[in-house]
């Protein structure tokens, strides 16, 4: 399956988000209709886990 290079370029993006701590980008990520399914489930678990370390 090929990806366009939007779609590579905006994939790296969602990594990149996912891997970092900014809980605003995150929440936006779970809530982004332009990406995948699995992407927004990740950006979802990853938020309430943030939620949870921070409600300690």
């Amino acid at each position: 399956m090929a990806f366009d290079q939007n779609e590579q370029e905006r994939a790296s993006e969602w990594e990149t988000i996912l891997c970092s701590n900014d809980g605003r980008l995150i929440m936006e990520l779970s809530k982004d209709s332009q990406a995948p399914k699995h992407i927004r489930d990740q950006a979802e678990r990853k938020r309430k886990q943030m939620v949870s370390i921070n409600s300690h």
